[in-house]
């Protein structure tokens, strides 16, 4: 063997008795574990049968309720009431406006039409928060200064739970106009003291 050969193992060698005391946490990127919160979109349909008047029998009404909780239909929901072009959606639209759920009224015809004359679509946006706590990445000694992989994951994960309507995460909505009527007269109650007392409460194990 000569020199040059024994200087070539001997530097193969080196390389490889360095990257075997190299920590695995140096090779650890931010890329390996982005930390978001995933929206998607859902949608779901319950067909009411009833004829040209809109009026909902007992049974309808039953079987309405049922689907409303279970998949708990709230404010926070897009509901649309969609109609045969030869059925009144309106005393549904009421119905559900009772309940605390506003929805808006659309009237269709062909085969697009609810076979039974009403339809409710529920569309909504669910959270899909990332899986924490995330420590997949060694706990040893990281001479890169990556980024822990638990970083900001119960962050994330808390706004995802929070959020009254995951759509805010896609694109936020307007304030709309300021109500400066209600916001003086609040003021004028805590100056004259007829604030409304907050309700006693206790809380049990």
């Amino acid at each position: 063997m000569t020199l040059r050969h024994i200087r070539s193992l001997l530097a193969l060698l080196t390389a490889a008795a360095l990257a075997a005391c190299a920590p695995t946490a140096s090779y650890w990127t931010d890329a390996q574990s982005p930390k978001y919160n995933q929206i998607e979109a859902v949608r779901l349909m319950h067909e009411l049968r009833a004829p040209a008047s809109g009026s909902l029998s007992a049974t309808e009404i039953a079987g309405l309720n049922g689907f409303l909780a279970r998949h708990h239909v709230s404010h926070g929901d897009d509901v649309t009431v969609i109609a045969a072009a030869n059925r009144n959606g309106a005393p549904l639209a009421d119905y559900l406006r009772k309940q605390g759920i506003v929805a808006q009224q659309l009237s269709v015809s062909g085969s697009d039409a609810p076979v039974g004359g009403l339809r409710l679509l529920v569309e909504r946006y669910v959270v899909v928060p990332p899986n924490c706590p995330d420590w997949r990445k060694p706990a040893t000694t990281d001479y890169g200064n990556a980024t822990m992989s638990n970083l900001g994951c119960a962050t994330t994960a808390n706004l995802g739970m929070m959020l009254a309507n995951p759509r805010d995460l896609i694109q936020g909505r307007e304030a709309g106009d300021a109500d400066g009527t209600a916001s003086a007269a609040a003021v004028q109650r805590y100056r004259a003291g007829k604030v409304t007392p907050l309700e006693k409460g206790s809380t049990t194990q």
